[in-house]
């Protein structure tokens, strides 16, 4: 888990996937799913997906970039997607998050 976990933080910017990682660590995408689940109480899409919003939660507070290049740079490659997928998880759009940081 630790070996994927890394993998995620390396390269959370790329196209990411159960086969993929499965693949990059030698096991299988079943044994991947259920080892993940058990040891993190959650699934991997849903590991990396928050880890993602966190990252571009970050980048709202730290720099001055668009969010259309936030979205990109944490890994969401469809930017609607991003901004329904930060409503959904922190109950405000990014533009509003990084608004709320300035009052």
């Amino acid at each position: 888990i630790r070996e994927v976990k890394e993998y995620v933080f390396n390269h959370y910017q790329h196209e990411l996937s159960l086969d993929k990682i499965a693949e990059e660590i030698n096991i299988t995408p079943k044994y991947l799913s259920e080892l993940f689940i058990k040891e993190e109480g959650m699934g991997l899409s849903k590991f990396i997906k928050e880890f993602r919003l966190n990252q571009a939660k970050e980048l709202l507070r730290t720099t001055n970039k668009r969010v259309t290049e936030i979205s990109q740079e944490a890994g969401f490659n469809n930017h609607s997607y991003f901004i329904k997928t930060f409503r959904e998880r922190f109950d405000m759009t990014p533009d509003n998050y990084r608004k709320s940081l300035k009052r």
